[in-house]
C-alpha cells in the first residue's frame, strides 16, 4: 500500500479538521507573521468579516470597526513579540456588547512562524461581576442612609451599566394598591415618565401594570405585537421604546411594593444573565423600599413622642409659673434683708426637687383620670336592675355570668393602678419632706449648728439619683457605680444630700448635648481619715480658665444660670470641715466633682 494520501483523503481530513474547529466554543484563528489568516472558524469569520481563509486581516480594516481591527492587530503582534498573549476586548455584536478573552501562542506550522489563538466569550461572567459591583454600590447607598430616590437611581444605573441599550425604571405602588408611579427612571424620557404617572394596574396594562396585578414577571419581547400595549403604541413609538420586561418588587411578607422594569429600543428576548439582573434588581429595590418605610414610621413615632414631650414640658412650665413668681419675691425679700445668697440657695435647691415633684404629680393625675371607675358604676347599675332576682341573673343571664370574671379583672387593674399611684405618692412625700428639710436647714444657716448623724453615703447617693430619675430617664443617661466599702460617715445628712443633688443636676445639664451620656458615681476612702464622693460626667467639661472661679459667688457658664448652686454647695462642704473640688481636662472632656468629708466626728460642730 502506498504511503501517499490521495487528494480526496486530504480534502476529507481538512473537512474533518474544520468540523472540529467549528465545535470549539468561541473563536479560533491562525495568523502568520505577514498578517495572513491561515485558518479560522466561523465565529472568527463572522466577528472580523473574514470571508477567505487566506485574506490578510489588514484588508478588512474598512469593513469592521477600528476597535476590533486595532485589538486583533495589537494582540497578534504581542504574541509574536512575547511568545504568547492574553487580552480581553469588548466588541459590539448583534445589537449588544460582547466581551471576549483571547489567548494566543507563537508556533511553527509547515515551517512558517504564526500565531494560533482561541477566544472565549466571557460576556456572562462580566455581567455577573458587574452585577455584584452594582449590588455593592446599592448596599453602600443603603448603609449611608441616602434617600430612597437616590438609592433606587443608583440601582437603575448599576443595571444599565451591565446591559447595553437598557433603560431602567422602578415604579412604586400606592397605599391603596391600585396605581403605580415612577420613583427612579434616570434614562427614560421625562415626557414618557410623566405620561405613565398614576398608572392603574391590571392584567392587560402594559408590562408593569400587569406584573404588579398578576404578581409575576411580565416579559414583553415586542411592544408592537403585544396586546397589553395596544393603547400605548403611539406613546411608545414616539419615544422609541419597543420592548419592556417588568418584575414585581415584593416585601419580606410577600406584598407587592412596585415594579422593576427594563426597556429597550428594539425587540429583545431575555437570557439567563438578564433574568438574574432583573431578579436581583427587584430584590434590592424591595430592601430599599422597606427600609425607607420603616424609617418613615420611626420618624413619625419620634415626632409623636416629641409632641408629647413638648406638651409635658409646657404643663411643667405652667405649673411652675407661680413658683417663678415666688422665686422673685423671695429673692427680693432676701436681698432686702441682706440674705440674697441664702435665698438663692433655697430656690435653687427647692427648684431641683420640684422638677421631680411636678413629673410625679402629673403621672398621679394621669393615672387617676384613667381609673375605670365608670365600669364600677355600670356594674352597680346592672346589679340594681336585677336586685329582686339577683341569683337568677348571676346564674342564667350571660351578662351576670360574666360579672365575676370581669370584677376579678377590674380588681387586678385597679390594684395595679393603686400600686403605681402609691409609689408616686411615696416619691412625692420623700421629695416634699426634702423640700421642708431644705427650708429648715436654710433657716438656721449661718446662725445654728447642723445636726450631725452617722450617714450611709451609698444610700444618700441612691436617694440623690432617685430625685433626678425623670431627667436621667429622659436623656437616656447610663449610670455607673464605683462604690468602695466604707464605714458610716458623721455629717449633716441634708447638707450632704443637697450637695449630691446639685452635682448630679449639673452633670445632667453638662451632658445634655453629648453623644455619649455616662454618669459615674464613686465612693473612696483616703489615707487621711477622710472619704471622697465623686460625680464624673462626659459633658462639655470646664475650661482651664474657669477651674478657679467655678465655685465663686455668682459665677456661671450657663445662659440661664445664676451661679449660686455650686457656691452654696462649696460653703456647705466647708462648714462640715470638708471640701468640694473640680477637675477637667478641658472643654469637651467632661468633669469630675469631688466632695471630701472627714471620718472623725470631733472635727464637726456638735448639734
Amino acid at each position: 500500500m502506498s504511503d501517499e494520501f490521495s487528494m480526496a483523503e486530504i480534502e476529507q481530513a481538512g473537512a474533518f479538521s474544520q468540523m472540529i474547529l467549528e465545535t470549539i466554543p468561541g473563536l479560533f484563528f491562525v495568523i502568520d507573521s505577514h498578517g495572513h489568516t491561515l485558518q479560522c472558524n466561523k465565529a472568527f469569520e463572522t466577528l472580523f468579516l473574514v470571508s477567505d481563509a487566506g485574506l490578510r486581516f489588514d484588508s478588512v480594516r474598512t469593513a469592521v470597526d477600528s476597535t476590533r481591527y486595532d485589538f486583533i492587530k495589537a494582540h497578534v503582534q504581542r504574541a509574536f513579540d512575547d511568545g504568547s498573549a492574553t487580552t480581553e476586548v469588548s466588541i459590539p455584536r448583534e445589537g449588544e456588547r460582547r466581551f471576549f478573552r483571547v489567548t494566543s501562542t507563537r508556533t511553527e506550522l509547515n515551517h512558517r512562524t504564526c500565531v494560533m489563538g482561541v477566544g472565549v466569550d466571557i460576556t456572562d461572567s462580566k455581567a455577573i461581576e458587574a452585577l455584584q459591583a452594582g449590588q455593592n454600590r446599592v448596599l453602600v447607598s443603603l448603609a449611608t442612609g441616602e434617600s430612597l430616590e437616590k438609592v433606587l437611581t443608583t440601582l437603575i444605573l448599576a443595571a444599565e451599566e451591565q446591559v447595553e441599550g437598557m433603560l431602567g425604571s422602578i415604579m412604586l405602588l400606592d397605599e391603596e394598591g391600585l396605581h403605580l408611579t415612577a420613583c427612579a427612571a434616570p434614562s427614560l424620557p421625562r415626557d414618557y415618565v410623566a405620561a405613565i404617572a398614576g398608572l392603574s394596574i391590571g392584567p392587560d396594562v402594559g408590562s408593569c401594570g400587569a406584573a404588579a396585578f398578576l404578581r409575576r414577571p411580565i416579559f414583553v419581547e415586542s411592544i408592537e405585537s403585544h396586546p397589553n400595549w395596544i393603547k400605548a403604541l403611539e406613546l411608545t413609538r414616539h419615544h422609541g421604546l419597543y420592548a419592556c420586561w417588568s418584575h414585581p418588587i415584593f416585601s419580606t411578607d410577600n406584598q407587592v411594593l412596585g415594579t422593576f422594569a427594563m426597556y429597550y429600543r428594539k425587540a429583545r428576548k431575555p437570557n439567563a444573565v438578564l433574568l438574574r439582573i432583573i431578579e436581583s434588581g427587584a430584590h434590592l429595590a424591595g430592601l430599599a423600599i422597606e427600609r425607607n418605610r420603616v424609617e418613615s414610621e420611626l420618624k413619625a413615632a419620634k415626632e409623636t413622642a416629641d409632641t408629647a414631650n413638648r406638651d409635658l414640658e409646657q404643663r411643667v412650665k405652667e405649673r411652675t409659673a407661680q413658683l417663678s413668681e415666688a422665686h422673685r419675691q423671695l429673692l427680693d425679700a432676701a436681698r432686702q434683708a441682706g440674705m440674697a445668697e441664702v435665698a438663692t440657695g433655697v430656690l435653687h435647691n427647692v427648684g431641683n426637687v420640684l422638677n421631680s415633684v411636678n413629673v410625679s404629680s402629673s403621672l398621679v393625675a394621669e393615672t387617676l383620670r384613667k381609673l375605670k371607675v365608670a365600669s364600677l358604676a355600670k356594674i352597680a347599675a346592672l346589679l340594681g336592675e336585677h336586685e329582686q332576682n339577683l341569683a337568677a341573673f348571676m346564674t342564667t343571664d350571660s351578662r351576670g355570668m360574666k360579672l365575676p370574671s370581669f370584677l376579678a379583672q377590674l380588681a387586678a387593674h385597679l390594684a395595679a393602678e393603686q400600686e403605681t399611684v402609691l409609689k408616686e405618692v411615696e416619691h412625692l412625700q420623700k421629695n416634699i419632706e426634702h423640700i421642708r428639710e431644705i427650708v429648715n436647714m436654710q433657716q438656721v444657716y449661718g446662725s445654728s449648728n447642723g445636726f450631725i448623724e452617722q450617714l450611709d453615703l451609698r444610700e444618700l447617693l441612691e436617694t440623690a439619683l432617685q430625685m433626678n430619675t425623670p431627667s436621667l430617664n429622659r436623656h437616656d443617661v447610663v449610670i455607673v457605680r464605683e462604690f468602695q466599702d466604707i464605714p458610716l460617715v458623721p455629717a449633716d445628712k441634708h447638707k450632704v444630700l443637697q450637695i449630691l443633688v446639685n452635682l448630679i443636676t449639673n452633670a445632667l445639664q453638662a451632658m445634655k448635648n453629648s453623644p455619649e451620656k455616662i454618669l459615674t458615681l464613686g465612693i473612696q476612702l483616703t489615707t487621711e481619715a477622710s472619704v471622697r464622693v465623686f460625680v464624673r460626667d462626659t459633658g462639655y467639661g470646664v475650661a482651664s480658665e474657669n477651674i478657679t472661679r467655678i465655685f465663686a459667688h455668682g459665677f456661671t457658664t450657663k445662659t440661664d444660670g445664676h451661679g449660686f448652686g455650686l457656691h452654696v454647695s462649696a460653703l456647705s462642704a466647708k462648714e462640715m470641715k470638708g471640701s468640694l473640688s473640680v477637675h477637667s481636662d478641658g472643654a469637651g472632656h467632661g468633669a469630675i466633682f469631688t466632695l471630701e468629708l472627714p471620718l472623725a466626728a470631733s472635727h464637726l460642730r456638735a448639734a
